[in-house]
């Protein structure tokens, strides 16, 4: 079933073994750590839960809605987000990678994750040091990113003329849609792992997504945009009745239709 839902609702359909359909935006930290003892998530997603961050600064996981726009809507790209070291860490013991691989960081800045590979068989590219990545014309077997959101479609498009075994990405919830899930898979990428997680001060949760080449995929998408059934609504008119002067309803029509969904995508 799809529905917004409350945590109390769910653990009160706990011993049901009801399937859930859920929205993305329904999905949070705390709803799915309190479901944690009774239910149980198929394939390799997991939820981070612990913190590193200072308790006593002020919150900021909840934006008010002018900031939200703000962020939505922005026309210059402020896409320097230096990813905490202790994550770029987590992000890259997330890979299955082999001894011989050669790994690229595609927007090294800091070396969060650069300095951290397990490997010195690796390349980087920052655009701040004249190193273009959509100029690169390397083999990377694996490529693990931060990547800039206001151009990510162009940089998966660049990932998979690369054609590495691995790509793998540190990116906000929202931005995995069935249309870039759909561009990895047709160029043979199956999502592998998925880790949802919360960085201070970033908009939203974020998600590491491991997408590997020629593996079955741990997710299943529909892009169709299905719309709701169209019925017309009932015709009533009213009739007076002679010589009792007594109002009647009469009904004049019903018609009822289901018309199937057009192949609308997003």
């Amino acid at each position: 079933m799809g529905f917004r839902f409350s945590s109390s609702r769910l653990l009160q359909e706990s011993q049901r073994g009801i399937s859930f359909f859920l929205l993305p935006d329904s999905i949070a930290q705390n709803n799915l750590r309190k479901l944690n003892p009774f239910f149980s998530v198929g394939g390799s997603i997991s939820l981070t839960t612990s913190s590193t961050t200072d308790t006593s600064t002020t919150d900021t996981s909840t934006m008010s809605s002018s900031i939200s726009h703000n962020i939505k809507n922005r026309t210059n790209a402020k896409d320097v987000f230096i990813t905490p070291k202790v994550l770029s860490k987590i992000h890259i013991d997330s890979i299955d990678y082999k001894d011989t691989d050669l790994w690229l960081d595609p927007c090294k800045n800091s070396g969060s994750y650069y300095n951290q590979f397990p490997t010195e068989n690796k390349e980087s590219c920052e655009i701040l040091e004249g190193k273009d990545f959509f100029e690169y014309r390397g083999s990377p077997d694996i490529i693990i990113q931060n990547p800039p959101y206001s151009i990510l479609d162009t940089w998966i498009k660049k990932n998979i003329e690369l054609n590495p075994r691995v790509i793998s990405m540190l990116i906000g919830i929202g931005n995995l849609t069935t249309r870039r899930i759909e561009w990895l898979e047709k160029a043979g990428y199956g999502l592998t792992k998925m880790k949802m997680l919360k960085v201070y001060k970033w908009y939203g949760m974020s998600m590491i997504v491991n997408f590997e080449k020629d593996k079955e995929s741990i997710i299943e998408f529909d892009r169709t945009i299905y719309r709701e059934d169209k019925v017309e609504e009932v015709k009533v008119e009213e009739v007076k009745e002679e010589p009792k002067k007594k109002k009647k309803l009469v009904i004049r029509s019903v018609i009822s239709a289901y018309y199937p969904p057009p192949p609308y995508e997003e």
